[in-house]
């Protein structure tokens, strides 16, 4: 019995180091000056670049390929939820304030007890996971195999985005700012005028061996200048790239051609190049065939961030040759059981 209540004495004691330790680490990474208890967020219009045209969309997705934004969403099973790092400090996690099964282009969060302060920097990513620790290694790892489920299907993509601001101070009361994505949606539309499969899976392979990310680590305080690489195009926020691959691949619900005649598929890439690169857009059907169709970029074809690209492949033909090996996390529908994919 003695045992027993040295053990309880023990818990409990160790329970209240951790909510004091817990404690200490907000007021301790924090300067003195005055307190902000409003967060406004936005997601910033993305800019829409096809093959002749370049232009930008509202906030919010439409469901329109030629439409694209940021949107925060409470769902059925879960709801967005940010971290907010001060520099040098440890996350502070925020759910958006919208109601059940909606979506918003824009919040405003309200908080209370949380010590952060206006002459403190900050910096915000979504979505949170309470395993990052150091807002200067954010993984973002792409290495999983996700599911569309139509030709319009852009929530399968949006997930495996990772979306982070530029650091920022409070004004006022409130700390406002907004989401950039880290990297670019690649639309790939195949062509099938004559023919109509029923396809289960696309994907898109470079003759760079390279050419995609598929795990990478982001500093949301390091900047370095535009331009400096393919790594830095666009938001500035360093991205370190850990590991790649030739392909991206994605299954497909049993998907058939659109009224356009062509298969829709939509890829999450990090920043890259495409200039003097070919490309191969492989599609299997529901009996075993594979179809694929290249084009090559000649000229200079950057993947910016926070970018939609359009790609049109109108060459598709049945193919029997070999095709990129698979990576070891495409190699049966589950997900990788050591990766962390970005959705949730």
């Amino acid at each position: 019995m003695n045992l027993k209540r040295t053990f309880s004495y023990f818990v409990i004691l160790n329970i209240i180091f951790l909510i004091s330790c817990s404690t200490d680490q907000l007021n301790n990474n924090v300067t003195d000056g005055e307190f902000f208890n409003i967060i406004e967020l936005r997601g910033a219009p993305i800019k829409i670049l096809s093959e002749d045209t370049v232009a930008f969309t509202r906030a919010g997705i439409t469901g329109s390929t030629s439409a694209w934004g940021i949107y925060f969403d409470n769902g059925v099973d879960t709801v967005d939820t940010m971290g907010l790092f001060p520099n040098g400090g440890y996350q502070i996690p925020f759910k958006v304030p919208i109601p059940n099964k909606t979506t918003s282009a824009a919040v405003v969060i309200k908080a209370e007890g949380w010590a952060t302060k206006k002459n403190t920097t900050y910096g915000v990513y979504l979505p949170y996971k309470f395993a990052n620790r150091d807002f200067s290694k954010i993984p973002w790892d792409l290495r999983s195999v996700p599911l569309q489920k139509s030709n319009t299907d852009l929530v399968a993509s949006g997930l495996r985005m990772l979306y982070a601001s530029d650091t920022v101070q409070a004004s006022g009361d409130t700390l406002n700012t907004v989401v950039n994505m880290k990297g670019s949606i690649l639309q790939i539309r195949c062509s099938f005028p004559s023919i109509n499969p029923v396809f289960v899976k696309m994907m898109l392979a470079s003759s760079d061996s390279k050419q995609f990310t598929t795990y990478s680590q982001l500093n949301m305080f390091q900047i370095v200048p535009d331009g400096n690489s393919v790594a830095t195009y666009g938001v500035n926020q360093v991205l370190t790239e850990l590991e790649h691959s030739d392909h991206v691949t994605i299954l497909l619900d049993k998907i058939q051609k659109n009224s356009s005649n062509y298969v829709v598929g939509y890829f999450v890439v990090p920043p890259c190049d495409f200039t003097g690169k070919t490309f191969t857009a492989y599609l299997w059907d529901t009996a075993g065939n594979v179809y694929a169709g290249s084009f090559t970029r000649p000229t200079s074809t950057p993947i910016l961030r926070h970018t939609f690209r359009n790609f049109n492949v109108t060459s598709m033909s049945l193919y029997t040759g070999t095709v990129p090996a698979l990576n070891p996390w495409e190699k049966t529908e589950d997900v990788c059981p050591t990766c962390t994919p970005v959705a949730f």
